[in-house]
């Protein structure tokens, strides 16, 4: 390379080195966004413990898009110069950390959504919350609902519980008959029962039963009687006993020692036609659910159980039955 080759070259380093970086970029928003993860101007360090991200921010941008890091910022306490998020996994908040600089982006899975519409509802990011939950409904399927609907549930969104509930509607049989029911929280499992299930009772009491149990085992708690009654007492005036065939009721409800066996009695008889008191936790509704088909019983209760509580129960029945009405 020859002399003058070498001069214009340093030349131009040095022209380089001169430019503002703002000439390279035509708007504000190209400004903002090459200032993502740049150390240039930037008054803020974001860290997660036990991870080894460590990010570089500017507290303005953050403000600009969340009252809550406005308040935290700017407001009455000691200025922040490290942001230790605890709670917070890197990689959504990293994606609400583009989204405050660059803007929307799509969203390529719906577990990352989840992860990233609780941060919008913490951070109080409205417009975000809004576009999550538009890509919760158009993404929602039996795969996927039961983590949706807690989320939901968590987020209060009206509109994602309602597409939810339909959706758990469709497919009910096989997600109450699986352990996957044991995975919607206790605020979701509220709001399914209070929503209309085109099932048959049993089914909806069985995967009550599962629910609590699998919320015993996630505690590594023993699943006697008592706990387990105590764990879904709540939910028990929600099923319709009184719909129940009386076969249904001694096969499958009375084994489960929800009730007391004077109460198993009181519903029993009203289900036979009987006009007693029934227990406090117990559903009056005497009509069926709208679409719900009987289904075939199938037990997993030896034919000897079986027999001697039905026997035992008739003649129990028989004679409370005389005493009272004879």
């Amino acid at each position: 390379m020859s002399s003058n080759e070498k001069g214009a070259e340093g030349r131009r380093d040095r022209c380089e080195e001169t430019t503002p970086w703002q000439s390279h970029l035509s708007s504000p928003s190209q400004r903002l966004a090459s200032l993502l993860h740049s150390s240039h101007l930037s008054d803020l360090t974001i860290t997660f413990p036990g991870r080894k991200t460590t990010v570089k921010a500017h507290r303005f941008v953050l403000a600009m898009t969340s009252p809550v890091f406005e308040a935290m910022f700017y407001g009455d306490v000691e200025e922040k110069r490290v942001l230790c998020l605890t709670e917070d996994s890197p990689e959504p908040f990293m994606w609400v950390l583009k989204y405050m600089y660059c803007g929307i982006e799509d969203l390529l899975s719906v577990d990352l959504a989840l992860q990233v519409a609780q941060l919008a509802s913490k951070y109080q990011i409205n417009n975000l919350s809004s576009f999550c939950s538009k890509f919760l409904l158009n993404n929602l399927s039996s795969g996927t609902v039961v983590r949706v609907y807690n989320t939901a549930a968590m987020l209060d969104d009206e509109q994602l519980l309602r597409k939810c509930s339909q959706v758990v509607d469709e497919v009910a049989e096989s997600l109450l008959t699986s352990k996957d029911i044991g995975q919607l929280s206790r605020t979701s499992l509220t709001h399914l029962l209070s929503q209309p299930i085109h099932m048959p009772e049993i089914l909806i009491f069985r995967s009550i039963m599962t629910w609590g149990q699998s919320q015993l085992a996630a505690r590594s708690e023993e699943c006697q009687c008592g706990r387990l009654l105590e764990e879904i007492r709540e939910f028990l005036p929600q099923v319709r006993f009184l719909t129940m065939t009386a076969s249904e009721f001694v096969e499958l409800v009375m084994p489960s020692g929800v009730f007391t066996p004077e109460e198993d009695t009181a519903i029993l008889m009203n289900i036979e036609g009987h006009d007693v008191p029934l227990p406090d936790n117990c559903c009056l509704m005497k009509t069926k659910r709208e679409g719900a088909l009987s289904l075939s019983l199938s037990l997993s209760l030896s034919l000897s159980l079986s027999l001697s509580l039905s026997l035992s129960l008739s003649l129990g029945v028989s004679s409370l039955s005389r005493e009272l009405f004879d």
